[in-house]
């Protein structure tokens, strides 16, 4: 909390974003207490040394995976410990006042699973993609669109936003857009059905319905400008 308040006195922000957490699903996992005491008890540090002002990144791993249509106001069962930290820096934010806005699956060719992907498919070697995890895919440079959206209209906001493509798609089916995008022989992504019983539980069905931010006039964006926008990140 001290070095919380040194770096405020320091910057004198209007408004703080927290995007500080631990975000690896298997890593909170593994280590429960420090996920609880980065996620949870880093925000409420936040919110101590600033007040209200502050708005949150959470995550659609909030919700159970059983639909990708769950509203704002929808009933939040996390599946795994990363879910349960991010619910429980939702819980922080509401008694601060502070704000939150949940992510789906935000990507970018630097991702450790994206990255390793492509350079299979580059060497022409298969891959194998979940078909069973679905999320609004959007490219990490769009949702700092958004989030610098709901910063600079922080004041009508409501508490809680959900932000993602306005397309759900399953993690195969994304793989498969962007190896024809790059140019990759499609045929090389591989479906995978069933989960690696070694992995935390993710939620299955994931993603969220984005109906609130449209009419908020969040700039939104399909999975092609996504898939593009990767393209263009590796200079194709």
């Amino acid at each position: 909390l001290d070095s919380i308040l040194v770096a405020l006195d320091k910057v004198k922000p209007d408004l703080i974003v927290n995007a500080c957490c631990i975000s690896s699903v298997d890593a909170c996992e593994a280590d429960y207490k420090k996920a609880i005491k980065v996620n949870v008890h880093g925000t409420a540090n936040l919110h101590k040394a600033f007040g209200a002002g502050v708005l949150s990144i959470s995550s659609d791993h909030v919700f159970n995976g059983k639909s990708s249509k769950n509203k704002e106001n929808s009933y939040t069962e996390p599946l795994n410990s990363y879910g349960m930290t991010k619910l429980g820096q939702e819980a922080v934010s509401q008694v601060w006042d502070g704000k939150v806005i949940r992510l789906s699956r935000t990507v970018s060719i630097e991702d450790a699973d994206i990255s390793e992907y492509l350079l299979s498919l580059y060497k022409h070697v298969e891959i194998n993609v979940p078909t069973f995890l679905y999320r609004n895919f959007i490219h990490r440079q769009f949702a700092v669109t958004a989030i610098e959206h709901f910063a600079n209209n922080f004041e009508v906001m409501p508490s809680v936003v959900h932000y993602g493509g306005l397309d759900n798609y399953n993690f195969y089916n994304f793989m498969v857009l962007v190896a024809e995008e790059f140019g990759f022989d499609p045929d090389l992504v591989i479906p995978r059905r069933q989960n690696n019983p070694s992995y935390a539980p993710r939620p299955i069905n994931g993603g969220f319905s984005v109906k609130l931010a449209m009419k908020l006039n969040f700039p939104m964006f399909r999975i092609g400008d996504t898939v593009q926008r990767m393209a263009k990140e590796a200079n194709l």
